[in-house]
C-alpha cells in the first residue's frame, strides 16, 4: 500500500510527539519542600506562656528523636520553631531528624535555610560540609537506582561507608543540664577561708592578751615598760607584734571568705539553668539546649 505525502507527514508528527512526550512523562514532578516561618527583626517578644509552649514542643521532639521516632521529632521541632522563630538552631535539629528518616532533600533544605537565617553562625563551615555530604549521598543514591542489576554488588560496597556516616551524624549527644558547679566552688573557697580565719584571729587575740599580762595601769591604760618580758618568760614586744599580725590576717581571711560565700550564692541564683539535650537549644530562660552544635 502506498503512503501518501499527507500520511507521511502525519506519521512524522506522531513520532515527534511521542519523542517529546515520553521524557516528560518519565520525569517525576519535583516535590515541594517544607516552608519555614520568616522571623521579623527584631523577633517578637514571647510571653511566659508562649515560651513554655515552645519549650514543651521542643522537649517532646527531643524525646522522640532519642526514640528514633523521627517524624514525631520533625513535627514537634517544627511546632517549636513556629512558636519561637528566633531559635534558628531548631532548623539543625529538624535537619538531623530528616537525616534519621532518610529524607536527605528535606535535610539539605533545612540546613540551607539555617545558613540563610544565620550566615555568621559559628558552625557555618560544618553545616556546609554536611550539606555537601548529603548532596553527594543523594547523587550516589540516584546513581544506584539507575544502575544495571549486574553491578548491584559493587554499588552496595561503594555506598556502605556513606550509610555508616549518616548513622553517625544522626546519633544524639548525651544530655547535660542544670546550674554549673562554679558558684559552689566559690562558696566552698569562702567557707574554707572563714574556717581558717576564725582560729587564726583567736590565736592572734590570745597572743596580744598574753603580751599585756603583768602590765599595770588604770583607767583602761596599761603600762608594760620597763618590764619587757611576760610572766611566762616571753618577749612582750615580739608576742604583741605576732598577735597583731595574726589578728589582721584573720580579719582579712574572714572578710574574703564571707564575700566569696555571698558572691557564690548570688551567682548561683542569678545563673540561668542551661539544659542541653541531645539537640541543645535554649528556647527561654530556664531551659535550653544546640548542642547538636552549640547552645540554642
Amino acid at each position: 500500500m502506498r503512503v501518501t505525502r499527507l500520511q507521511h507527514k502525519a506519521l512524522l508528527a506522531f513520532l515527534l510527539g511521542v519523542a517529546i512526550a515520553v521524557p516528560a512523562f518519565a520525569q517525576q514532578p519535583s516535590r515541594a519542600l517544607s516552608e519555614y516561618p520568616v522571623c521579623p527583626d527584631p523577633p517578637p517578644k514571647l510571653t511566659p506562656v508562649e515560651q513554655e509552649a515552645a519549650h514543651a514542643s521542643f522537649k517532646v521532639g527531643a524525646e522522640a528523636f532519642k526514640d528514633s521516632d523521627y517524624q514525631k521529632a520533625i513535627d514537634n521541632f517544627k511546632d517549636a520553631f513556629r512558636r519561637d522563630c528566633s531559635k534558628v538552631s531548631l532548623l539543625d535539629f529538624i535537619a538531623r531528624s530528616y537525616e534519621g528518616k532518610g529524607d536527605r532533600a528535606e535535610a539539605v533544605h533545612a540546613l540551607e535555610v539555617y545558613l540563610q537565617r544565620n550566615p555568621k553562625a559559628d558552625d557555618a563551615d560544618t553545616i556546609q560540609k554536611r550539606i555537601a555530604n548529603l548532596k553527594a549521598q543523594m547523587g550516589a543514591s540516584a546513581g544506584t537506582a539507575t544502575a544495571p542489576t549486574e553491578t548491584a554488588t559493587a554499588t552496595t560496597t561503594a555506598t556502605a561507608p556513606t550509610v555508616t556516616a549518616t548513622a553517625t551524624s544522626t546519633a544524639p549527644p548525651p544530655e547535660t543540664g542544670g546550674h554549673t558547679a562554679l558558684p559552689w566552688i566559690v562558696m566552698g573557697v569562702g567557707v574554707v577561708a572563714v574556717g581558717v580565719a576564725i582560729p587564726v584571729g583567736l590565736i592572734g587575740v590570745n597572743k596580744q592578751s598574753a603580751a599585756r599580762a603583768g602590765c599595770t595601769g588604770s583607767g583602761g591604760v596599761q603600762v608594760c615598760d620597763p618590764v619587757t618580758v611576760t610572766p611566762s618568760g616571753q618577749d612582750r614586744k615580739s608576742l604583741s607584734s605576732t598577735g597583731a599580725a595574726m589578728g589582721t590576717t584573720g580579719w582579712i581571711l574572714g572578710s574574703v571568705g564571707v564575700a566569696a560565700i555571698a558572691g557564690g550564692l548570688i551567682w548561683h541564683f542569678l545563673e540561668p539553668s542551661a539544659k542541653k539535650t541531645a539537640l541543645a537549644p535554649v528556647l527561654a530562660p530556664g531551659y535550653g539546649g544546640l548542642s547538636l552544635t552549640g547552645v540554642f
